[in-house]
């Protein structure tokens, strides 16, 4: 429901700013350069699964744990390149950043008490290819679609684990590996062009990006499903994004 909000605020947004035919610009043969800012809707994935077992000779049991969960709100900054292949269109190369800080979260229970855990702060760069198409290039507001895809590379990522009650703490246990994953996405936005060749917009996407390799969680959550409490990672999100840009 707040992606289709969003989707419907982007179009509504689009259609309130001023058209001219003066301010068209020609696209195909031209560079462009966006800076965008903003961050992401969690839709789905999750940075814990279940699993149940021993730890420390207490019956543990954890269930699986939601990105929105474990993690703030994210910061997404993104470069975008472009050159017009069309009139309609352009051919794009992205570059990204993406940082989320972690909130201790309780994902089960040890011996009945309070399991406790924090993931270290979430950060990965990415490179993407894509093409924009722009529905329409009369006036000053040009809507456009995006298809992209690329890979994005995870830093290391590890975990703290509590158990207060009995005085257990497992500090900075390696959670997830550097990791290349796959992302694949669409995006729905507009470009505003100034009187000038300065452009600014709002975008919404949807995003697919594959699971981290996954470190094997060593003792006490070896021999149990516990060890594999961390083999997950993929998700869906929705990026929100304002932009500013240049065409040249």
């Amino acid at each position: 429901m707040n992606a289709r909000r969003t989707l419907l605020a982007v179009a509504a947004t689009a259609s309130l700013l001023p058209g001219s035919a003066e301010a068209q610009d020609i696209i195909m043969g031209r560079w462009s350069i966006l800076l965008q800012g903003g961050t992401d809707l969690e839709l789905s994935g999750d940075v814990m699964t279940d699993g149940s077992g021993p730890l420390l000779g207490r019956p543990a049991t954890v269930q699986a744990t939601s990105f929105e969960e474990a993690y703030d709100p994210s910061v997404r900054g993104q470069v975008i390149l472009g050159y017009g292949v069309s009139p309609h269109s352009e051919i794009l190369m992205r570059g990204t950043y993406y940082k989320m800080t972690s909130n201790q979260f309780q994902p089960g229970t040890v011996g009945g008490a309070p399991f406790l855990a924090e993931l270290s702060t979430y950060k990965e760069w990415g490179i993407e290819l894509g093409y924009r198409r722009y529905l329409s290039v009369q006036g000053s507001v040009k809507p456009y679609l995006a298809l992209s895809g690329g890979m994005r590379v995870l830093e290391l990522t590890s975990a703290d684990f509590e158990v207060p009650e009995f005085e257990i703490a497992l500090i900075d246990y390696p959670y997830w590996n550097g990791s290349r994953m796959g992302v694949f996405g669409a995006e729905l936005g507009f470009l505003y062009n100034t009187k000038g060749r300065v452009l600014l917009g709002l975008e919404v996407g949807i995003r697919y990006q594959t699971k981290p390799s996954r470190s094997p969680l060593p003792f006490p959550f070896e021999d149990s499903d516990l060890e594999n409490i961390n083999a997950t990672g993929s998700r869906w999100s929705v990026p929100l994004l304002v932009s500013l840009g240049y065409r040249f």
